[in-house]
Order: C-alpha cells, then sequence, then structure tokens
C-alpha cells in the first residue's frame, strides 16, 4: 500500500506493509505511479534488481534510483514488483524481479518525472505493527 503527500513541487511517498518485503514492492509501485498510469503497464519485460547497501535509508534511496536508471536508459515502467529484503552480515539487501513495458506515452499518459530521489524528510521505520517509509520525489 502507498500514498501521496504534497511537498512543494515534490511529492511524499508513504508506503506500508507488514514487512520490508511490501514496503519495497509498494515503493516500486508509487515511484511509477507517481509518473504515470501504471494500471495501465504491462509486465511484458522483466529485469534481475539487486541493490545493498549499509543502511536501510540508504537502501530506500539506491533501490529507487537503480528503478529510475531502468526508466531512463531503457526506457522501460514496471507495475510488478516481486523482491527480498534481507539484513545480513551489517548489510541490508534488496533482491529480486521486477516487470514491465516500455513507456508508451499513449497508454500510459505520463504526467510527469521524477528527477531524484531526496534525503530531505525521509523517514524509516514502525508504526502500529506495520513497516513504513517515507519519501521525497523531486518531479
Amino acid at each position: 500500500m502507498y500514498e501521496f503527500g504534497e511537498h512543494t513541487a515534490d511529492i511524499i511517498v508513504r508506503a506500508y506493509g507488514k514487512d520490508w518485503k511490501e514496503v519495497f514492492e509498494a515503493l516500486g509501485k508509487a515511484l511509477f505511479a507517481a509518473m504515470l498510469d501504471i494500471s495501465a503497464v504491462r509486465p511484458e519485460e522483466c529485469r534481475e534488481i539487486h541493490v545493498e547497501n549499509e543502511t536501510l535509508e540508504d537502501l530506500v534511496v539506491d533501490f529507487l534510483n537503480e528503478l529510475l536508471v531502468f526508466k531512463d536508459a531503457e526506457g522501460l515502467a514496471f507495475s510488478e514488483f516481486r523482491v527480498e529484503v534481507k539484513e545480513e552480515n551489517g548489510k541490508w539487501r534488496v533482491m529480486g524481479r521486477i516487470c514491465g513495458e516500455k513507456i508508451d506515452p499513449e497508454r500510459h499518459r505520463p504526467e510527469g518525472e521524477v528527477k531524484a530521489v531526496s534525503y530531505h524528510m525521509l523517514e524509516v521505520g514502525e508504526r502500529e505493527g506495520r513497516k513504513y517509509v517515507q519519501v521525497v520525489l523531486d518531479m
């Protein structure tokens, strides 16, 4: 699950889940939903993703930035995310499979572009038994 909030020219994304897997899957969907109609994105092309970092906060930013690289370099938008998130030996890892297709302006109706993922107002934690992340997307 994810929701959006207003923040000047940026968008605040809040993603929730029972575990970090659900949170990261929701973050991926929210990133693309902030830019286009992901309900129209078919899971025709899949890519493997593997990102690691020492902190969960850095992992969030690096994961979203890696998704932006796929969008910018290959013109892909993703609508399906199957990832695992683990902490091992002092490092956090997110790895898995993401599926989508080339961006089609007529079907996907892009409304904006995420230029960067910000550390400003970044929050990672747990509330009421659910994991959550709040991150600002620079539009």
